[in-house]
């Protein structure tokens, strides 16, 4: 699934790293307020462990501003793991990079979370509560759209196919019956003013009539 990184503030970025690295890592973080952060966004003071969250698009921006970090990271008292989150799309020469900047720091790929990672991660079923809690990421996505629509649809025929059900069985038609039916037949499309109660009675209209009269 595509999400929309852009839409999120960096506050809102911190947030969803939040969620990812408690949960990747099973530990509590505390967030620090923006601003003069001494390089540290998330941490977690028993274990010594730091996450830095960068929400930034472009990778020479990125890495311009980790270069600017380094110098406070040297001065976080207590650090024993440090992690970092980035919004940024980065190609195995940008992960290079960065371990090479951060190389005291960063001795394996799993401390460097880039968008693919956090794609990825938001993409698999056992995280489903993470993206449901950071829902302005989703909302935009063209597959979540899609699948509501689906969802709207099912409901729609389903609740036809129920009204149709209940009153079949006393189907007669009438004149007023087969004038409405004529009307409906002639429509050939939706109108958007029309409420969601409307659209049902008009199918059933239909739908009863072809059933009706079919013994099939």
């Amino acid at each position: 699934m595509k999400f929309n990184f852009d839409i999120l503030s960096p506050i809102e970025f911190e947030e969803l790293s939040k969620d990812i690295i408690e949960k990747k890592l099973s530990m509590e973080f505390k967030v620090f307020k923006i601003g003069k952060d001494g390089g540290i966004d998330l941490r977690n003071k028993d274990n010594g462990t730091i996450c830095q969250c960068k929400h930034i698009k472009k990778y020479s921006d990125l890495k311009s501003n980790l270069k600017k970090e380094v110098e406070k990271i040297k001065k976080i008292k207590g650090l024993k793991k440090y992690y970092l989150i980035v919004s940024t799309e980065l190609s195995p020469q940008n992960e290079d990079e960065i371990f090479d900047l951060l190389s005291d720091y960063i001795n394996s790929s799993e401390q460097i979370i880039s968008q693919k990672e956090i794609v990825s991660y938001l993409d698999d079923k056992e995280n489903l509560e993470i993206l449901k809690r950071n829902s302005k990421i989703w909302l935009t996505s063209y597959r979540v759209l899609e699948l509501f629509e689906q969802k709207f649809m099912d409901f729609q025929v389903s609740s036809l196919y129920n009204l149709i059900q209940r009153d079949i069985n006393y189907f007669v038609e009438t004149k007023i019956f087969r004038e409405c039916y004529e009307k409906i037949r002639n429509e050939t499309a939706f109108n958007s003013r029309e409420s969601l109660i409307g659209q049902l009675e008009r199918d059933k209209i239909h739908s009863m009539e072809i059933l009706g009269n079919n013994n099939d």
